[in-house]
């Protein structure tokens, strides 16, 4: 695929991902911590709801070229796999804690998120030299504060240096980037991480296919 039918193809799918997060019932966060956004987007139509996103998430600051970019992808990926990519970056940052969560519960947890091969390579990346210990993990509100860290480091780490590809990717992950209390230091793994992200999920995806 040539640059440009690639940065087409990702304009297409900005507009997609635009338009699915207008159609939810409930505004995605930031908006839904604004009650008057909260009582506009509730009677608005689609068209409505998308000018109240782009002005929120600061789409309309996006250049054309932030989509000739490849990093540009991951931001507009649907919530699933970009949870699950946000989980395996918080996750990344935390080799010694991952090397020695030997609780079932949690090791269960995060594998049945990230798939067994990424849950495993992540089991085997060497130790760093700082511990950052797990957070807490087993409900819904836990994977919120992992899916939040993870961002917070691709932010760090520059992934995203169009602030509107960033607030879209914490929209369409569910997440409020405003809660984030201090911001956490890059220490550039994001890069190494993507890359094992692609190979694991294309892994999995091979593994479905033949079942």
């Amino acid at each position: 695929m040539s640059a440009l039918a690639a940065s087409a193809q990702r304009l297409l799918r900005y507009r997609a991902r635009v338009q699915a997060l207008a159609g939810q019932a409930s505004p995605p966060p930031p908006l839904c911590d604004q009650t008057a956004l909260r009582r506009a987007w509730s009677g608005a139509a689609p068209a409505r709801r998308q000018e109240l996103l782009i002005a929120a998430l600061q789409l309309d600051a996006l250049p054309a070229a932030c989509f000739e970019n490849a990093d540009s992808e991951l931001a507009l990926l649907e919530p699933a796999p970009l949870q699950q990519l946000l989980l395996a970056r918080a996750l990344y940052a935390r080799p010694d804690a991952v090397r020695h969560c030997i609780e079932r519960a949690p090791r269960q947890w995060f594998a049945e998120r990230l798939g067994p091969s990424l849950w495993q390579w992540l089991r085997g990346c060497p130790a760093a030299s700082t511990r950052v210990p797990l957070l807490a993990c087993g409900s819904d509100a836990h994977a919120q504060a992992w899916y939040l860290d993870g961002w917070c480091r691709l932010v760090a780490d520059g992934l995203w240096p169009w602030p509107g590809l960033a607030h879209l990717a914490a929209a369409s992950a569910g997440l409020d980037p405003g809660s984030a209390g201090a911001a956490l230091p890059g220490d550039g793994g994001s890069r190494t991480l993507i890359a094992q992200w692609h190979l694991c999920t294309q892994d999995n995806t091979r593994w479905e296919n033949a079942a």
